[in-house]
């Protein structure tokens, strides 16, 4: 019965082996890596979108005029819940900066424009520097609430500082550049005035074109012909399993083969041998 049975448990190890083997390819066939988690988020602008512009009085002047605004206004009021303070501060486009007014805190700043009056600092001491640099600057009021805190945007216009002098920027910068087209230069004539017309040149023989052989056909990869066709090398080890399995199992089966033969040898010689007994 163990001799019998041997072929059978041979046989199913065997095919489980292959099973094993086979299944790692497929799942690294449909595996491309992990996916992605979603979308990425879009970052939020660091500059407050403007509520409206101001009205600056005067619209130009020197950066260290004491005060540098008379007055300061509004295009709206507040945005409703944000007007129990406001603020004026100025500093460089796009950032934040020093406050040119003490913030007023009476209150009801949604009901109305809010009006600044003269301010108390130089542009120079609001920034906390001596000497302006030459750029843009942006005067802007913010408004707070007293639960909800300091609105995310705010009243906004922008100047434009040059040596000691400011004024409201309008516009873009001016475009650079002539604008009237240069006409090309005309290359100088190599005929020299009144020179005889110059006579045929020699004669230039050209070589004839040689067409490019063909390349030879590129040797067939091994690994092509011994998987039919397939460019997957992966399949080679496969195939190389599949033969060694099968050798493997025609060997089990010869020896059971002989194992058997054996048996059936000696159980005829007993037999013989109780008959002349």
């Amino acid at each position: 019965m163990r001799e019998s049975r041997l072929p059978v448990a041979v046989a199913a190890v065997l095919l489980a082996a292959l099973l094993l083997t086979s299944t790692p390819a497929t799942a690294t066939a449909g595996t491309t890596g992990p996916a992605l988690a979603g979308p990425v988020g879009l970052g939020r602008s660091a500059r407050a979108a403007p509520l409206g512009p101001l009205t600056l009085g005067p619209t130009s002047g020197s950066t260290t005029a004491n005060p540098l605004f008379t007055s300061v206004t509004t295009a709206a009021p507040c945005p409703a819940g944000y007007g129990r303070n406001v603020g004026l501060r100025i500093g460089p486009a796009g950032g934040t900066g020093g406050l040119l007014l003490a913030p007023q805190n009476a209150g009801g700043y949604d009901a109305n424009p809010v009006t600044f009056p003269a301010t108390i600092r130089t542009l120079t001491q609001a920034l906390g520097v001596e000497t302006a640099e030459d750029g843009d600057y942006d005067v802007y009021v913010e408004c707070f609430g007293l639960t909800t805190g300091r609105h995310p945007e705010r009243f906004q216009t922008t100047i434009s500082v040059a040596g000691d002098r400011w004024q409201i920027r309008t516009g873009g910068p001016a475009p650079a550049g002539p604008s009237t087209p240069v006409p090309a230069l005309e290359p100088p004539s190599t005929t020299a005035p009144n020179s005889p017309s110059a006579g045929p040149g020699p004669t230039v023989e050209v070589a004839p074109t040689i067409e490019p052989t063909p390349a030879a056909a590129a040797p067939v990869s091994p690994s092509r012909v011994a998987g039919g066709g397939d460019d997957d090398p992966s399949l080679a080890p496969s195939v190389l399993l599949i033969g060694g399995l099968a050798v493997a199992v025609a060997a089990v089966a010869l020896l059971v083969a002989r194992r058997r033969r054996a048996a059936a040898t000696g159980s005829a010689g007993a037999a013989t041998w109780n008959d002349r007994s």
